[in-house]
C-alpha cells in the first residue's frame, strides 16, 4: 500500500500507553539500526536472516548491532 513501515511504528509507540509494541517483517540489517532507535520490546527476523547468503553472518551482525 505504499505504507512506511517505520513511520507507522513510530505512531503506534506514541500512541500506545499500557503496552508495548513489537516488529515483525521487513527487519534486515538495512533496517535494524532504524528499527532499534525506536527501542520496540520485540524484534522478530525471518527472512532477513534465513534468505541471506550467509546467514550465521547476518544472525551475529543484528545481534552485534542491537546489543549497542
Amino acid at each position: 500500500t505504499g505504507a512506511n513501515p517505520l513511520a507507522e511504528l513510530e505512531i503506534v509507540l506514541e500512541v500506545i500507553q499500557h503496552a508495548q509494541a513489537g516488529v515483525a517483517g521487513g527487519v534486515k540489517l538495512a533496517t535494524l539500526d532504524a528499527i532499534v532507535a525506536l527501542h520496540p520490546a520485540i524484534i522478530v527476523v525471518g527472512g532477513g536472516i534465513t534468505n541471506q547468503d550467509d546467514p550465521a553472518f547476518v544472525a551475529q551482525s543484528m545481534q552485534a548491532r542491537m546489543k549497542t
